[in-house]
């Protein structure tokens, strides 16, 4: 006979923890859906954050390839005609020829390169005439057919950005970076840091003050 005020197991769990977990499992379920709306909700900063990486996520190629290295500020300057600091003003990137077919007929595409408008802004060595203050620097590296192609040591220079050029000329007047374009300097604070690929062993700093002597 049952006794009167005694519940059974299934009861208490009925009657007591049920209601107990209820306002918990309640309050969890709210959170994940205020959750999930915040997340595909338009313009939330977790949409935006997915969106930039879609757009970026394209094909990347790393050109790896061999160069002269100079160790020294007096090496470096001795194998540049220009060495002129300047501005970037626009970024160009040229269609790549079609060099011939692979293997299964498909066209190849040569080197891929970046072209860049600089204005320059101070002259600090010439070894012949520079044409104009404006001129066309020349990378290894660039846009292709599935993504982009970047060469080892290579910065990626940006419009408005002020850099450290150590270039020559080719013949069809444009300049391009010594030391396999890697000589670039970029600027911290008064100095110039130019890559490792360029010395084949540390960055080098340089300032405007001592390549002008």
């Amino acid at each position: 006979m049952k006794r009167p005020g005694i519940l059974s197991k299934k009861q208490w769990l009925t009657r007591r923890v049920w209601p107990t977990l209820a306002v918990p499992l309640l309050l969890v379920a709210f959170a994940i859906l205020a959750t999930a709306y915040y997340l595909i909700r338009p313009n939330s900063p977790a949409s935006r954050i997915s969106t930039s990486h879609n757009a970026s996520a394209e094909h990347v190629t790393t050109i790896h390839e061999d160069h002269p290295v100079f160790a020294t500020r007096s090496e470096l300057v001795r194998n540049s005609d220009y060495i002129v600091v300047g501005i970037v003003q626009s970024v160009f990137y040229p269609e790549t020829p079609i060099i011939g077919t692979d293997p299964y007929g498909k066209p190849v595409a040569d080197v891929p390169h970046t072209h860049y408008t600089v204005s320059v802004k101070r002259i600090l060595r010439v070894a012949g005439n520079l044409r104009g203050s404006t001129i066309t620097v020349v990378v290894v590296g660039g846009k292709t057919n599935d993504g982009y192609a970047v060469a080892e040591g290579i910065p990626s220079l940006k419009i408005g950005s002020k850099y450290l050029f150590f270039l020559r000329q080719s013949d069809n007047g444009k300049y391009f970076p010594v030391a396999g374009n890697t000589a670039i300097g970029q600027p911290v604070g008064d100095k110039y840091i130019v890559p490792a690929e360029a010395t084949g062993a540390s960055p080098l700093e340089v300032t405007e003050a001592e390549l002008a002597t």
